[in-house]
């Protein structure tokens, strides 16, 4: 059975369609076309990024069991971990909050940038932060199959102990983009090489898109994804973009200090 287009009638309903929009927007808008254009289209841009935004707070609340280190009897404890660096900027700006503050962190440290940012990586060690892999090049691509996952893991401690020194030791892996969706084979692999993988269980959502959210949703992302916790692993990145992270750090340490938790690195053996 052939189905026949009138390409001329498709071509007539389309215009009229477009014909509508524009009429509408002018209308709206004042008779500004081009403004009404614009505000339409940015409102389709921030339902989209709500949408995400709900949606990744969702799935990050947990719908899997999470690889963290385990609850301490009577104790509440948050471990804040960052993600991606060490940067130029960014780290600084967080490793000057953290001495304010008095607060140990946990830097998950990319080996390509810690290449690129020696004297960054050498503040974090001097300054008492634990320092644990998140890989050499944060391709996810690379952390598909053992044989690449094993040379970058190996790799970015090389790299690490050619700054910090032969004597410097580290246990602790976390996959680029967490375990989950991870096989058994790659988990065992990094296990069997003498390391063991860390994810969380609280974040600030501040890597889900490519535009920034914003220093409240980051805070309310952690208040929401931390509740009813009292052992908190929390998920942020030090890049140099994340301009809005560094604002909400302070206010997320607050939240949690005021709620009589301790701050505490990620051991390198977890029970």
């Amino acid at each position: 059975m052939k189905i026949y287009v009138n390409k001329k009638g498709l071509i007539f309903i389309f215009n009229l369609l477009a014909l509508i929009i524009s009429f509408t927007l002018i209308i709206r808008y004042n008779g500004n076309l081009y403004t009404g254009f614009y505000e339409y289209i940015n409102k389709i841009k921030v339902h989209s990024r709500n949408k995400m935004y709900k949606k990744f707070t969702e799935v990050n609340k947990l719908t899997y069991s999470p690889a963290v280190p385990k609850n301490i009897p009577n104790e509440k404890i948050v471990y804040l971990t960052f993600d991606d660096g060490p940067s130029s900027h960014g780290t600084p700006k967080i490793l000057d909050i953290l001495k304010k503050y008095d607060i140990k962190a946990t830097f998950f440290v990319v080996g390509k940038y810690v290449e690129a940012n020696p004297d960054v990586l050498r503040r974090i060690h001097s300054e008492g932060h634990k320092i644990a892999n998140h890989s050499y090049s944060h391709s996810y691509n690379n952390c598909t199959n053992v044989e690449k996952l094993t040379k970058e893991i190996y790799k970015t401690e090389e790299v690490i102990k050619k700054i910090l020194g032969i004597d410097h030791k580290n246990t602790v892996f976390r996959f680029p983009g967490g375990s989950n969706g991870k096989n058994k084979i790659l988990k065992n692999a990094v296990e069997k090489n003498g390391f063991q993988y860390i994810d969380w269980n609280c974040l600030g959502n501040d890597s889900i898109s490519k535009k920034l959210l914003s220093k409240e949703e980051i805070i309310n992302s952690v208040k929401k994804t931390s509740q009813d916790l009292e052992n908190v692993t929390i998920l942020l990145h030090d890049s140099n973009s994340k301009t809005t992270t560094f604002e909400a750090v302070p206010e997320i340490i607050e939240y949690f200090l005021e709620r009589k938790f301790k701050f505490l690195t990620i051991p390198d053996k977890i029970e």
